[in-house]
This record gives structure tokens, sequence and C-alpha cells, in this order.
């Protein structure tokens, strides 16, 4: 039996940075592998729900990101015609649960995350290739000709994870069947408050608009489309296809920054039934990408961190360790990209008839109902 002495993780997002935290905390070595060379200020912004705030607050990093951030009260659901669908109280959720919910810039969250790993655990420019499996432990080769020799590996190379592709195969992503641009405006208070998540749901289109800093607003526009789409005038596509929507999104989107506006098409995977194999194992959206639609890639992500660190530093057989991760983590996250997957069906109709009882149906929906299906996700079943 092989303990868990030292782990590489590959991939320095939000996964794999959280994993490096965890198990740092938990005594174990770690070293982080990054094929970039930086960071940097790339992916716009991102809401940490109640669930991922409990992970940080036990890791002594919930008031780090409260204050990196803007912390969340209130969530609407709006018609494109303004009409108020559904509210959710996230201060009511956030005394309940323990922790709030944060708005901030992802490389805001990277900064904190960075800052809690031991020096030198984290290494830039180095692409993972393959890895080898021995009785010796893992060797984990990289694109300048070198190698590293770990106890563990963790995969945590995004969607399109080289060691989810060596570890399962390498399928293409699922593709969702609408795509999203995405991007940052400086907006004053007075247009859209602080504290308030929005999304409004169009025909075929989801507008969201959340508040990250005092100056700073970021939005998202998604909108049924063919995979594969380019546009030579982003800002002006995503003012096309929501002209007449209810305001500030006009509002919004001319106070854009148009060099920050990027534009993805949003895919997941179907959950694996296996996604470990010995002393290899998978975190983030490398075991299980989903839908945005929940908000809950990022947040899976850090609880993944959460339960890899207490069950390798619990168990001595790095095996089991990894046997019991897995067995923990994959009903779970399964559940949820199920989930997200289906709430992004029903928020992309298109047809005047089916948005027209959709969002009638919103509105009807018992208060305490909705309520309970969103502490569903963000219940933080851990331990």
């Amino acid at each position: 039996m092989r303990s868990a002495r030292f782990v590489i993780v590959v991939g320095g997002g939000i996964a794999g940075l959280a994993a490096g935290v965890a198990l740092a905390r938990a005594g174990i070595e770690v070293r982080v592998f990054e094929r970039a060379h930086e960071l940097g200020d790339t992916g716009g912004g991102i809401t940490l729900w109640n669930n991922a705030l409990g992970v940080l607050r036990n890791w002594g990093l919930e008031a780090h990101v409260c204050d990196a951030g803007c912390v969340l009260e209130r969530g609407e659901l709006r018609s494109a015609a303004g009409r108020t669908l559904v509210t959710t109280p996230l201060a009511e959720i956030a005394r309940r649960t323990g922790s709030p919910a944060v708005a901030l810039h992802r490389a805001q969250l990277a900064t904190v995350l960075v800052s809690a790993l031991p020096p030198g655990a984290l290494a830039l420019g180095r692409e993972f290739v393959r890895f080898e499996v021995s009785d010796r432990g893992v060797r984990v080769f990289f694109a300048d000709g070198s190698a590293e020799r770990a106890d563990v590996l963790i995969g945590a190379d995004g969607l399109r994870s080289r060691v989810r592709a060596q570890l399962c195969g390498d399928a293409a992503p699922r593709y969702a069947g609408y795509t999203c641009w995405r991007g940052l405006a400086t907006l004053p208070f007075a247009s859209f408050p602080a504290h308030t998540a929005w999304e409004v749901w169009g025909r075929g289109a989801r507008f969201g608009i959340v508040r990250l800093d005092g100056e700073r607003v970021y939005w998202f526009l998604t909108a049924n489309a063919p995979a594969g789409g380019r546009d030579d005038d982003a800002p002006a596509r995503v003012r096309e296809r929501v002209r007449g929507w209810c305001a500030p999104i006009a509002e919004v989107l001319a106070c854009t920054e148009p060099a920050s506006v990027r534009r993805d098409d949003l895919c997941d995977r179907p959950p694996l039934a296996v996604w470990t194999r010995g002393t290899v194992t998978l975190a983030g959206d490398a075991a299980h990408p989903m839908t945005p639609n929940l908000g809950q890639g990022a947040c899976q992500g850090i609880e993944d961190a959460a339960v890899l660190a207490e069950c390798l530093s619990a168990q001595g057989d790095a095996h089991a360790a990894l046997a019991r991760y897995e067995a923990r983590r994959r009903p779970r996250t399964s559940r949820i990209t199920v989930r997200s997957r289906r709430l992004g069906w029903i928020g992309q109709r298109e047809r005047a008839c089916e948005c027209a009882v959709r969002d009638q149906l919103m509105a009807l929906t018992p208060a305490a109902w909705m309520r309970r299906a969103y502490e569903a996700n963000v219940s933080l079943p851990l331990g």
C-alpha cells in the first residue's frame, strides 16, 4: 500500500489551485503545474455560491474573497420585458448556511488561492503531455522534455483535459446548443446596485448582470446558435440580440469596454461512471464539466478539493483514498450536471408560446419550493 506523500496537480485553474491549497493545508506536499506562463486576467466574473464560501471559510479565505468582490443579498429572475418572475433571498440563505454568495473577478479569486499556496508550489509554463503509472508511483511528462514523479496525479486541466483523455478516452465535449458572450462594464451604482444578481430570460436567449465591485459590472448573454460561430463585431451582435429588453441592459452594453467581450460555445460532458484509476484521478471540469446555468462549475471544483484533501490525509493507501473521494463526489456532481443542462434547456426556449408558459410557471412557483431547490445545490455535504 502506497500513501500520498507527494501529489502533482495538472492545471492552474480554480479547481487546480483549490486542490493545491487543500492538500497543503492537510500536510501533503503538492505542486501545481500550469501550462500558461502567467495566470493572467482572463475569464471575467464568477459567482461563488454559499457552498464554495463554506469551504473557503474552513480554509481561512472567506474574508479575503468577500473583500475582493461583492457579497450578494438578492437574486432576481426577470422576463425580457422586466417583469420579476422569481426572487431569491440570498441574504436570508446566507444566514442559514453560515456563508454568503460572492461575485468577483476570476483573476482576483486566483490571486487569493495562489496567496494561500506554499512558496514554490505553483509551476507556470509547464505543459502536461502524458503520464505513466508503475509500482514506484506516477511519472508525469511535460512538453519541455522534463518529468516529475509523484505518488498521486490529479488532473484539473479543464474541459479538454489531457489527463482525462489518457485516463478515460478522448471523446469531444457535448455542445449545449447555445453560445455565450461575456463582458465587463464600468457602471454607476445608480444604474445597477451592489449585492444583487439578475438573470433576464427572453426567447432563445438569457442576459445576466452582477456587480463585482464599486466600478465594474460583469454581464453575460447566452443565445441559441450553431457551434463554432465567430463575430466581426461582438458588442454590436450582442446589442442587436437584446434590443428592446428591459433596463439597464442597454446601458450596461453601452458602458462595456469592447476589448473585454469574449465569446465561447458552452459545453459539458455526460457524467462519467468512473474517473479514478489507481493513483490517478480528476477534479473540477476535467472530472465533471457542466454548463454554467447553476453557477456551480467552480464551486464543485472547490468542493472536490476539500474532499480530496480529507480522503488523502485520512486514508493511508492512496488507491483506497482516491476511490473514496470519487464515491463521495460523483453522485452529487452528476446530479448538478444534469440539473444544470435541464435548466439551460428551459431557459433557452425560443417559441413565443413556450416562453410565455415558461415565464408564467416560474412566476407561479411557490417561493418556498424555489428556495429549497436553490439550497439543494448550495448546501455543503462534506464530512
